[in-house]
């Protein structure tokens, strides 16, 4: 898929993922979802490229290179395999389908600030946990970084990055940039920081390309699936899905 080229702001000091309305969880995130008819998510994440803004101190360190995705491929179709963000046992609930860039959210009803872990060995290059707990932008939205929220992006190679948003508060943050992670690695907890209605989280796989710099590209990822589902990413709406791979 061919995204669009973005000009870099050099006085920026972070980068924004401009989310539309639709990053939503059931209001108040303490019950199950309603009873209905499954719906299936699209098998793919839409088509298309959505704009940021990256600073220099976000950019990858010239001559390196970030560590890649170890998670295991499929023989039959070689997609990349990540696990479900969260501890082993634990289950979530797909609260929509894909959106924007390609992103699901997922939602605990019965821990409201349940842990949300790497989803893939990586590297930190964004990792935002600022935002009290009491701040939201849902429904206008600003359009811009405080969609977001508190949230972390993940980089697992030169294409490859993970998302998580909507993140809760916290004092002491549990990664920051420039850190290397294992996958099942505590990045944050569930929230309902940013653009968000009700508690959740918020993740996608993109490509982020740096296509060089000062230009980037930010569009879905393609060739991806959960490893606890064999590669695929179709789901089914408002269905629990347990993490069957990651350490509590």
């Amino acid at each position: 898929m061919a995204g669009t080229r973005f000009a870099f702001l050099p006085v920026l000091v972070a980068f924004a993922l401009l989310l539309a309305a639709g990053c939503t969880a059931p209001q108040g995130g303490s019950a199950g979802p309603a009873p209905g008819t499954t719906v299936q998510a699209t098998a793919s994440p839409p088509a298309g490229s959505l704009p940021i803004t990256v600073a220099t101190a976000l950019s990858p360190t010239p001559g390196t290179t970030p560590p890649p995705v170890t998670t295991p491929t499929t023989a039959e179709n070689g997609k990349l395999l990540f696990f479900f963000p969260w501890p082993k046992g634990e289950k979530r609930y797909l609260t929509t389908n894909f959106h924007e860039e390609g992103g699901l959210d997922f939602a605990s009803f019965t821990s409201p600030d349940a842990a949300i872990l790497a989803a893939a060995n990586g590297t930190v290059i964004w990792a935002e946990f600022t935002h009290p707990d009491s701040f939201n932008t849902y429904p206008e939205g600003k359009g811009d970084l405080l969609d977001m929220g508190n949230s972390v992006i993940l980089q697992h190679g030169p294409s490859t990055h993970t998302i998580y948003l909507h993140l809760r508060h916290e004092v002491t943050p549990p990664v920051s940039p420039g850190q290397v992670v294992q996958a099942g690695t505590r990045i944050g907890w569930q929230g309902d920081t940013g653009k968000s209605h009700g508690a959740h989280l918020h993740f996608a796989v993109v490509n982020l390309a740096f296509t060089p710099l000062p230009l980037v590209t930010a569009k879905p990822r393609e060739s991806w699936g959960f490893a606890e589902l064999n590669g695929s990413n179709t789901l089914a709406l408002n269905a629990p899905y347990e993490s069957g791979n990651l350490p509590s």
